[in-house]
């Protein structure tokens, strides 16, 4: 079937990207006051597109649209089609949000169609990681908000300052400057601010990446048990 086929799938990705780089392209003041009604033709045309596109594969597959194992992707397809056309001619505002007609390659392209559903399948258990973060979080926000208030009330005067400080800290990048300023007023910051770092950055980060890697490994699995 012509839907099915490399050549039918390449012609969509190559407009998605096309339609994509315009948009890019848009977003600067220079190209899109010389180029403003070019934009908007392409992109009317390609919205067209994906819209025909979609009512054609519906008249093809009919029922089995949303019946077959494909139903997922297909549905997913069809509300990013229904959301992108909705968005450019009910609110001026929401245009911006085109973009998101890019998340049609999770479709079309295989290699991201398998990080896309390997991404979903990690999902339970990396809720139950994110948790974990979230409660060591709040008990080091606590910690660092009742000891070092007092002399550093910027990072740590509020729970939500020392959330997002705790944050910065985390992703070690620029966190070392607060780290050196606390351990200048309290010698002893230095074994709240390791054993954070320890626990939320390198053991609950590699437990999540374990969770992907072993959710990857799964999936590959499962594909090969349904090709036999």
């Amino acid at each position: 079937m012509f839907f099915r086929s490399q050549t039918y799938k390449l012609g969509i990705i190559l407009i998605i990207v096309f339609n994509s780089i315009t948009l890019g392209f848009a977003t600067s003041s220079e190209f899109s006051e010389k180029f403003s009604s070019f934009f908007y033709y392409v992109d009317m045309i390609c919205l067209w597109i994906f819209i025909v596109e979609s009512i054609l594969n519906l008249y093809a597959f009919r029922l089995s649209f949303f019946t077959s194992s494909e139903k997922g992707w297909n549905i997913y397809d069809l509300f990013i089609v229904i959301i992108s056309a909705y968005i450019s001619y009910d609110f001026v505002v929401l245009r911006a949000f085109r973009v998101f007609r890019v998340l049609r390659l999770l479709r079309v392209v295989p290699s991201m169609r398998f990080v896309y559903s390997t991404m979903l399948f990690a999902v339970p258990q990396i809720i139950s990681i994110v948790m974990l973060l979230l409660l060591f979080y709040y008990i080091y926000g606590v910690l660092c908000c009742s000891l070092f208030a007092t002399s550093m009330n910027e990072h740590f005067g509020t729970l939500g300052d020392c959330f997002f400080t705790l944050f910065t800290i985390m992703t070690l990048d620029g966190g070392s400057a607060i780290v050196k300023e606390a351990m200048g007023v309290y010698p002893y910051a230095w074994v709240i601010f390791v054993s954070f770092i320890l626990i939320c950055t390198f053991i609950i980060m590699n437990l999540i990446i374990a969770i992907i890697v072993n959710s990857i490994d799964e999936i590959k699995k499962k594909n090969e048990e349904n090709k036999m």
